[in-house]
C-alpha cells in the first residue's frame, strides 16, 4: 500500500544582520602640500612636447595641476570599503587630454587601501597649479613622457 504524504510549511523568517566593518577614513598623507622649493629650469608647456622633439634639456619645468591616477583592487565585500590595496601615480595633461606627462620620483606616489587611500604630495584631488621641475624623458612612442621630479612649488 502506498502512502502519500503532502507536507506544507509556511514560515516567515526575519533575519537582521548587523556587522561592524571598515569605513572610509581620511588618510593623513592625503593633504595637498603647498610648500616646496622650485629649482631653476627651462619651462616647457605640454604643447611643446612633440613626438619628434629632440632631446629636451637636462632639467625642465612644466606647469599645471597634477591629476591623481588612483586605482584599487576590486575584491568584493559587503562593506563600504574592503581594505583593497590601492596604487597609482600623477599625470599632467592638457585640456584635451592628448598630451600627458607622468610624474615620478621620491615621494610622488599614491597608495593605501580603499578605506584610506592617499596620493602625495599633491593629494588625490589637487586644486592648485604647480611648477614641477625634473628630468624629462620619452618613455616610448605609445606611453608618452615621464618627468622624474626633483622639486616642485605651488604657483596658484
Amino acid at each position: 500500500m502506498l502512502a502519500r504524504f503532502v507536507c506544507t510549511s509556511s514560515a516567515v523568517l526575519l533575519v537582521v544582520a548587523c556587522s561592524i566593518g571598515p569605513t572610509i577614513e581620511p588618510h593623513p598623507d592625503d593633504v595637498e602640500q603647498t610648500t616646496g622649493a622650485c629649482e631653476e629650469a627651462t619651462t616647457f608647456s605640454l604643447a611643446d612636447l612633440k613626438d619628434d622633439m629632440p632631446s629636451p634639456p637636462a632639467r625642465v619645468a612644466i606647469e599645471g595641476t597634477p591629476r591623481a591616477m588612483l586605482a584599487c583592487n576590486q575584491l568584493a565585500c559587503s562593506f563600504e570599503c574592503c581594505e583593497n590595496r590601492c596604487f597609482g601615480h600623477y599625470e599632467l595633461r592638457n585640456e584635451s587630454g592628448d598630451e600627458v606627462v607622468r610624474l615620478s620620483g621620491d615621494g610622488i606616489e599614491c597608495g593605501g587601501d580603499d578605506c584610506s587611500p592617499y596620493c602625495r604630495p599633491f593629494s588625490r584631488r589637487p586644486v592648485g597649479r604647480y611648477r614641477v621641475v625634473g628630468r624629462l624623458a620619452r618613455t616610448s612612442a605609445t606611453t608618452g613622457w615621464t618627468l622624474t621630479v626633483t622639486s616642485w612649488c605651488r604657483i596658484g
